[in-house]
């Protein structure tokens, strides 16, 4: 080297979505790694962070609303990937009620189904409230994908009518 003096210290160029790993000794030519490559922070998670001195840490991610679950981690962005919860549809004549939870295993599950009560039915899947049997209608038990016409009853005796139906 020669000179007087040790020198002194002087920061290395970084890279966008890498951190230094050692340092470059004599040159401007620090080692370093991908942030990328960094063991997964987990399914709805991501590496926030990580720059030239430091490797991060992990986050949650903030990108999905109540209908929506994560479906795996963010790398290095907070837009993790996700699907819809309408993928969990409940069974004819029920609805789905709570949220749907954090990943599509439900792990943290507020989401169920539940059978509409007598005189409603649910017709389509993933339909989210059910319906009221029409004028003329009728349904006695719960968890019904249709109703009955009221016609359809055996008929009063001579002088009775039926009074309720619908």
């Amino acid at each position: 080297c020669g000179g007087s003096s040790t020198g002194s210290c002087t920061p290395c160029t970084s890279l966008a979505d890498h951190y230094f790993t050692g340092d470059g000794g004599l040159e401007d030519a620090c080692p370093t790694a991908a942030c990328a490559n960094l063991t997964s922070c987990g399914m709805g998670s991501y590496r926030m962070g990580c720059e030239a001195s430091s490797e991060g840490f992990c986050t949650p991610c903030s990108n999905k609303n109540d209908t929506e679950y994560y479906t795996g981690d963010g790398g290095v962005s907070n837009a993790c990937p996700k699907a819809t919860c309408g993928n969990l549809a409940c069974p004819l004549g029920h609805i789905r009620t709570g949220s749907c939870g954090a990943d599509e295993t439900r792990s943290n599950d507020e989401y169920f189904c539940e059978a509409c009560s007598p005189g409603t039915f649910v017709d389509v899947l993933g339909q989210d409230v059910c319906t009221s049997c029409a004028q003329r209608e009728y349904q006695e038990a719960s968890g019904q994908s249709s109703c009955s016409l009221c016609d359809a009853l055996v008929a009063c005796p001579i002088g009775q009518y039926r009074a309720g139906c619908g």
